[in-house]
Formats: C-alpha cells, sequence, structure tokens
C-alpha cells in the first residue's frame, strides 16, 4: 500500500487523464446569520475504471463532498468538471439529464419505488435514460437481474424481497444505463455482514468489468475493495493510500494496512 499526504490546497491544473475533477471545492450551509463550513478548497481528481473510496469521521463532509460532485448538491464555491467540461453551473434540466445519462446513484436505503416490482424499477431508469427501444431496455433489465442474483425475484415488489435483494435491485437500476461513475453513499450500512459482503462482491466485479465507483464508507472492509482511498477531515482532503488491484485472498492484510493508516490520518 502506497500513501500520499496530499496538501489541502493542491494547485489548481488540468488533468486530460481525470474523468470527474472538483476544484477548490467549497461547499457553506447558512442558517439565520451562522454559516457552517462542510467543505474548504477540495481539489479531487476521479479517473477512469478507478474504485475511490471516501473515508473520514462522521461529519467530516464524505457525503457533502460525493453530492457536489454528482451533481445532486451544488459547490458554493469551486468548479466540477466532467470529461474536461464544466457541469456545476449547469440549469436544471441539463443537471438532471447528466445524472439520469451519465450518472448513477446507489445509496444506504435502496429507496425502490414501492408498488412497482424489482424489474420494473430498473427498467424505469432505463426508460428515463432515454435513446433506447423499450424491449431492447427490459432485455437489459433482466440481464442485469440476472446478474445480480436476483432474478427470481424480477415480479416481486420490494416489500416481499430482503434488504439484501432490494439493494442488489438498486445497483441494477443504478447501472442500466451504463453510467461513467458509479457513486454509493454507505451503500452496505443499512445491511448484515452476508448480504454486505454480496452488494460489496458485485461493486468489485462490476469495476473488474470497467466500471468507475466512487463511494462513501466509514467501514474498512468495505474500503479494501477500493484501489485508492480518500481521506477528509473537517472538509480538508488530507491525504490518500493507494492499494493496489483488490484481491479477496488479500483482504485480511489489505484491511490491517489500511487500519494503520487511518489511525495515523487520525480516524
Amino acid at each position: 500500500m502506497t500513501t500520499t499526504p496530499v496538501p489541502p490546497q493542491v494547485p489548481s491544473h488540468e488533468n486530460p487523464a481525470a474523468l470527474l475533477q472538483g476544484r477548490a471545492l467549497g461547499k457553506q450551509y447558512h442558517r439565520g446569520e451562522s454559516a457552517n463550513t462542510v467543505l474548504r478548497g477540495v481539489d479531487i481528481d476521479i479517473h477512469a475504471g478507478d474504485f475511490t473510496v471516501i473515508m473520514g469521521a462522521s461529519g467530516a463532509g464524505k457525503s457533502t463532498l460525493l453530492y457536489v460532485l454528482s451533481g445532486m448538491d451544488r459547490p458554493t464555491g469551486g468548479e466540477v468538471r466532467y470529461r474536461g467540461a464544466r457541469v456545476d453551473d449547469l440549469g436544471e434540466r441539463a443537471m438532471a439529464r447528466l445524472r439520469a445519462e451519465e450518472f448513477g446513484f446507489v445509496f444506504q436505503q435502496p429507496n425502490l419505488v414501492g408498488n412497482l416490482t424489482l424489474l420494473e424499477n430498473v427498467t424505469l431508469a432505463g426508460y428515463v435514460g432515454g435513446g433506447r427501444d423499450a424491449g431492447v431496455v427490459r432485455q437489459e433489465s433482466e440481464r442485469l437481474l440476472d446478474r445480480m442474483h436476483i432474478a427470481h425475484a424480477a415480479h416481486r415488489l420490494p416489500s416481499q424481497v430482503s434488504g439484501g435483494e432490494a439493494q442488489r435491485a438498486a445497483i441494477a437500476r443504478a447501472v442500466i444505463n451504463h453510467p461513467g461513475i458509479l457513486f454509493a453513499d454507505e451503500p452496505t450500512g443499512a445491511l448484515n455482514r452476508r448480504n454486505s459482503d454480496d452488494v460489496l462482491d458485485l461493486l468489485s466485479e462490476l469495476n473488474q468489468g470497467g466500471q468507475s465507483v466512487l463511494m462513501v464508507t466509514h467501514d474498512v472492509r468495505a474500503a479494501v475493495r477500493a484501489n485508492r482511498v480518500l481521506y477528509l477531515r473537517d472538509g480538508e482532503l488530507l491525504g490518500e493510500a493507494l492499494l493496489g488491484t483488490y484481491r479477496p485472498d488479500e483482504s485480511k492484510g489489505r484491511e490491517t494496512s489500511l487500519a494503520a493508516w487511518l489511525a495515523e490520518m487520525g480516524w
């Protein structure tokens, strides 16, 4: 494992190899006359094909950074670029289109539409993405549910399946439009260990197939699936650990090394 300190202010530069970039990102929330600063001049590059994890203590700004990078929230300072084009200043309609067509999202809760079957939840996302025949979308949705090992539950409602099955359906929904980046915010936070491992196996499999993943987690067991871990403290990016390609037989050693590095970072 290679570790690198990252200064709070990395000089801004253009990196043509980066799929997603944040430059001098700031985020403040105002309540009356008081302001809460959550992000402080964050510079970050996310590269195509990487599995990147953001870690940090509670309140460090991890989820806020993910939301700002993914267009779910707007920075109050700095800029976000995707495939070289600035996107944080897009209008609401253009931003919604970007999220639907280029980004995939998985959250702690599956957030499936309750009165639609798992298959219908996935196909709906495919229709929203646009540009494909309905029959093609349905076939792709069925293929994804099979890949997620939940084809048997395709015609069940979310209330009729386990939490792990629902989360796997949420992953299928997130990748139906072949997103450039899959954003995952604590995707295993509400699952037991077995279901967590199943979800992490799927994310690793997707990444090994070329899917770029950016995940927020507090779980070291989840973080070792990444090839790169970033550490955030008080809204500032302080360092990164380069873990290399994930191999299941190296999990324990990676956990030990990463835990030691996190302790050095003050986690």
